[in-house]
């Protein structure tokens, strides 16, 4: 028998009843972050999370016995009016990355990828 190349999950992103989760193999691509942003693109109806390395953003809720991965974001999206009664999966979700800054720019402008899924 001849070996077969195993390629792991498809990165997923989802919102479900106001909960953003994605998978494991989205957490792993964004280097495992303790914490994310949450991102909202109000003018293109997009919704994403980014890494963040600092306690800035939200923790990360780690449910490992399914390989799923979220954030307690239903108060947040309610405040900015995205309906949280829908459910929307992107697999795998658009990315988009923050242009690259000049020189002494690079904290503004190098930022980890958005990866985002479009509102209905």
């Amino acid at each position: 028998m001849a070996w077969a190349e195993l390629f792991p999950d498809a990165l997923g992103l989802q919102l479900k009843n106001g909960v953003v989760k994605w998978n494991t193999a989205l957490q792993m691509h964004m280097g495992d972050p303790p914490w994310v942003e949450l991102m909202y693109d109000s003018a293109n109806g997009w919704l994403g999370i980014r890494s963040a390395n600092l306690p800035t953003g939200l923790p990360v809720i780690k449910d490992l016995a399914v390989g799923e991965y979220k954030i307690d974001s239903e108060a947040l999206l309610d405040d900015a009016g995205v309906p949280i009664d829908i459910t929307v999966n992107a697999l795998p979700p658009d990315s988009w990355r923050q242009a690259t800054g000049g020189v002494g720019e690079e904290l503004h402008f190098n930022k980890p990828a958005t990866y985002y899924l479009t509102l209905p």
